[in-house]
């Protein structure tokens, strides 16, 4: 079946959909396989970093502590603070507060659900923060975030396709905006890497890694998380390749119709 004749598929009904998805089946594919025993390690997602500029002081107790019962496995307790956070910002006056607050405090909520596992809270969090990155003009970075968001959840519940759709438009915005060699734009190389991985299609996941771990190296030095990140996920792939060697297509290829002319029988006559 050739890429036209695919039935078209709705991409906004799709996210929407999504959350439904995830609660009626638990994507666990190697318990229902009974591959426990043997699973091989995954390449790893780098997940975005946030740094809110100009955030009022009566916000910063909040966020801080949120981050710190976020890094210490007590989301309930995150999410309480950052919703306070939240409610503080939508008393102020109309323009006080800049969307990129609301777009921060949006987005540390969906990362929160995704650390719980609540892919399904967390996509519609991310989703929120569309309607604040609308609002954005052309030239801000901060526009890809929500494919970020998207991308990973659909990751974690195993829709590779649906997650290289959501980093390749977050890899556009960033590379319009940011340029191709930076730190941000690399995270997108290293995630498109690890859905390429997750495809079977490790000659492309290994191009992109060597990429990201290029720019992380050179952007911050060889060891930074993510570097290393990168690094290793360049060696997993490695493997993959040495085990599963690529097969390429033909450039051109020549289909012959036989066509079978018989005379007729005297039978027939």
């Amino acid at each position: 079946m050739c890429i036209r004749d695919r039935p078209q598929v709705d991409a906004h009904q799709k996210i929407l959909n999504m959350p439904d998805e995830i609660r009626k089946e638990k994507l666990l594919t190697d318990l229902k396989k009974g591959s426990m025993s043997d699973i091989e390690v995954a390449p790893c997602l780098i997940r975005e970093v946030l740094y809110p500029f100009g955030m009022p002081d009566e916000l910063c107790t909040y966020i801080e502590s949120a981050l710190d019962y976020q890094s210490s496995s007590n989301y309930i307790m995150a999410i309480k603070n950052l919703e306070a956070a939240k409610k503080i910002c939508q008393q102020k006056p109309q323009g006080e507060i800049p969307d990129e607050i609301f777009l921060f405090i949006e987005f540390s909520i969906g990362s929160v659900y995704e650390s719980a596992g609540r892919d399904d809270y967390a996509l519609n969090q991310y989703l929120n923060c569309r309607s604040y990155t609308e609002k954005f003009d052309f030239m801000n970075p901060d526009r890809a975030l929500p494919y970020c968001g998207l991308g990973s959840v659909f990751y974690h519940a195993e829709d590779y396709e649906w997650a290289t759709r959501c980093f390749l438009k977050g890899r556009d915005i960033r590379e319009q905006v940011l340029g191709g060699d930076t730190p941000d734009t690399a995270t997108m190389y290293n995630n498109l890497g690890c859905c390429m991985f997750s495809m079977n299609r490790f000659e492309e996941a290994y191009s992109y890694f060597l990429l990201a771990e290029a720019i992380f190296r050179n952007e911050l030095g060889p060891y930074h998380f993510r570097t290393m990140t990168s690094a290793r996920n360049v060696q997993k792939t490695k493997k993959q390749l040495f085990y599963s060697p690529p097969v390429y297509n033909q450039l051109w290829e020549m289909y012959v119709d036989c066509l079978l002319y018989t005379s007729p029988s005297p039978r027939d006559s």
